[in-house]
């Protein structure tokens, strides 16, 4: 489906104001949800780290990976990511957050990828092994609690199990593969617990605008 067609069933829906939207059937909010992602600015996109302890100024070098397959072939490209805010805990959250942005050349080449997957050339963005990367050992990994992402501002946080359901285009295979993969660091319990993500019910991965 042509991006334009995408963008005007993400505008359509996000026209309406959320609570109507949450009144939809589960299926139909992760059709849209998917399709906001595709026509957002992932500049806008924040990945928060919950840390029990402090990370020290080695927090500040992250990277993270934007992971797709094209053809046969899966592509991986890293990418800086900017430390744009430190919460200490307070009266109603006893951890660390840090909170992380993607710059200019990552929504660069976040285009080109959508110039791809639009025209049928590139499955989509696995969205769900977004994580804050770190070459330095003096990072303490093991004290972060989990990842939670604001990818779309308006609908919140969300743990990678929470947003794996609003992906209507991932699979159960996609799941498994996740749930035993290493490639991703942190907490996956959100997603690999008792939970399974369900086949979508469309055969295509993209959307129209609603009537």
């Amino acid at each position: 489906m042509k991006q334009a067609t995408v963008e005007a069933g993400a505008a359509s829906w996000k026209a309406q104001p959320l609570a109507l939207r949450q009144q939809y059937p589960q299926w139909i909010q992760s059709v849209y949800f998917t399709a906001e992602l595709q026509t957002s600015d992932i500049r806008q996109w924040r990945l928060h780290l919950l840390s029990r302890r402090e990370l020290g100024p080695a927090a500040a070098a992250a990277s993270a990976e934007l992971v797709y397959m094209a053809g046969a072939q899966l592509q991986t490209k890293a990418f800086a990511l900017t430390l744009q805010q430190i919460d200490a805990p307070d009266a109603g959250r006893d951890y660390h957050r840090y909170t992380y942005q993607f710059g200019a050349d990552a929504a660069t080449f976040y285009q080109s990828y959508l110039q791809q997957r639009f025209a049928g050339e590139a499955k989509p963005l696995q969205l769900y092994y977004l994580q804050p990367l770190f070459n330095d050992t003096a990072v303490d990994v093991a004290a972060v609690i989990r990842v939670e992402y604001t990818l779309l501002p308006e609908y919140g946080g969300k743990t990678v199990g929470e947003l794996m359901r609003l992906m209507f285009n991932l699979r159960e295979r996609d799941c498994v593969e996740f749930c035993q993969s290493p490639r991703y660091l942190y907490d996956k319990s959100s997603a690999c617990g008792d939970v399974r993500i369900s086949e979508a019910v469309l055969s295509t991965d993209e959307v129209a605008p609603p009537h």
